[in-house]
């Protein structure tokens, strides 16, 4: 009996986190803008949100840019926007949604689709409401080099200069 009441408990709690993981149908604010830049040369993003207009938006987002080919890829006004990558430089996927019913989920989806049809190894590097109300950018986990264990090259450990070498000793 008890098991079961542990494995319901357990399946709540595990659909309480999927749910979590997805937004829809928030209220955003009916004049806020965002937009996504992106340079294809680099693969580095910015974007901005909430700001009154699409131009503004975009104009947010550009100037966070440094690169030379960096263009905006997506803008939303009222709903959601993402940004999806590839395994090949300067592949990527847009997808959007917008008014009372929009949520994350359909603009990721499409956002992976769009990518997918490029590239492989597509994945969510961004998605954010208008408003900033909710932003999702996943960070990559840091891989860590293992600890070398060999003893470093006799050329690179240094050399004693003259001056500090013991003086040789005459024999009797």
């Amino acid at each position: 009996m008890n098991v079961r009441r542990f494995l319901c408990v357990a399946s709540v709690f595990a659909c309480l986190i999927c749910l979590s993981s997805t937004v829809s149908a928030i209220d955003v604010s009916n004049t806020s803008y965002a937009a996504v830049a992106y340079a294809p040369s680099t693969g580095n993003y910015r974007y901005a949100y909430n700001y009154g207009s699409r131009f503004s938006a975009e104009q947010a987002a550009l100037r966070q840019m440094t690169e030379k080919d960096a263009k905006i890829v997506c803008w939303v006004n009222r709903g959601f926007c993402a940004l999806a990558l590839g395994d090949e430089a300067g592949s990527y996927g847009t997808g959007w949604t917008f008014g009372d019913e929009a949520g994350n989920a359909e603009a990721m989806e499409t956002a992976l689709k769009n990518c997918r049809e490029r590239t492989k190894g597509a994945r969510i590097v961004l998605c954010l409401v208008s408003d900033g109300q909710y932003i999702y950018e996943p960070r990559p986990i840091p891989r860590f080099r293992p600890i070398e264990t060999t003893p470093p090259s006799p050329s690179l450990v240094p050399l004693l200069p003259p001056f500090l070498l013991p003086e040789p000793t005459a024999s009797p």
